[in-house]
């Protein structure tokens, strides 16, 4: 696991971008191995319908793209409000405030625990995604399970391969 400080310097010195992130990388060094302890793996991903099992046994918060139609009320009131605040400054003499853009992420992240979610149709058997690590741990924990390590990860992306990367070469 890691990179040779051989091909560390190779990678710094091959693509001037490289130095952005060479305090990440030279974390890597140096190579090594390391023994990795059997372990299992699901066979699939998580789906969206075993996510949302979850959600509704724990209450917690769903992915920001099961809320469309919660966030699109939001939206509405949101450009509501704002055409109040707009008319109301110009019969009054006042200067317009300035608006703002609404940010669906941001509306959920404030709003998510009073407002309505649903896996998007045909998306039930599909991967759930944009769930966080912090998510994702709470998940595996609730279904008894856990994540794997990095270790782990990296065993089970490069098998027996000797590839700098897990995707090759």
């Amino acid at each position: 696991i890691g990179l040779e400080t051989s091909d560390l310097k190779r990678l710094l010195e091959a693509d001037p971008k490289s130095q952005d992130y060479a305090g990440v990388l030279s974390a890597e060094t140096p190579q090594h191995e390391l023994v990795v302890p059997s372990f299992y793996l699901m066979a699939t991903e998580v789906t969206n319908e075993q996510y949302a099992a979850y959600l509704r046994a724990t209450g917690r918060r769903a992915p920001y793209t099961w809320a469309a139609a919660a966030i699109a009320k939001g939206r509405d009131a949101y450009l509501a409000e704002l055409e109040a605040a707009r008319d109301a400054a110009i019969a009054e003499g006042r200067p317009v405030p300035d608006a703002q853009p609404f940010e669906d992420r941001a509306w959920w992240d404030e709003h998510w625990r009073d407002a309505e979610f649903a896996v998007p149709a045909g998306d039930e058997l599909r991967p759930v995604v944009f769930v966080d690590w912090s998510d994702a741990r709470a998940y595996a924990r609730w279904a008894g399970l856990r994540l794997m390590t990095e270790f782990e990860y990296q065993r089970a992306v490069r098998g027996d391969s000797t590839r700098a990367y897990p995707w090759g070469d």
